[in-house]
């Protein structure tokens, strides 16, 4: 809706977005979270929060979703890019720098720990 109302480049939209692909991710409905994440645009959310770990944050959510369609290489490199931003930026909680670091390992099961 706010996409419709304001345009696409709504910061509240990619915001809500950006939330929205997550939860989509942690459910498991992994093909509708790539859908939504297209489009996502790190300068639109920098723009709402002003945090500039954005980029990372955005690679390691599609790292992630590569993970979790089986796309393991792809995957570990986004995420294997992305952590040490993330970690340097100081922008995540600890419990998601462990959860991807984890994902980066193989472990959580899956595609992620088939190779």
């Amino acid at each position: 809706g706010l996409r419709e109302h304001y345009g696409a480049d709504n910061v509240a939209a990619h915001s809500f977005r950006y939330a929205l692909v997550r939860m989509l991710a942690d459910d498991g409905r992994t093909e509708e979270a790539r859908q939504a994440l297209d489009g996502l645009d790190a300068t639109a959310l920098t723009a709402g929060s002003s945090n500039p770990a954005w980029p990372p944050r955005l690679d390691a959510l599609r790292g992630r979703l590569l993970l979790q369609s089986g796309e393991a290489e792809a995957g570990r490199r986004l995420l294997a890019s992305a952590i040490p931003l993330l970690v340097e930026l100081d922008s995540e909680d600890q419990a998601d720098i462990d959860r991807l670091q984890a994902l980066l390992a193989g472990a959580g099961g899956g595609p992620a720990s088939a190779d």
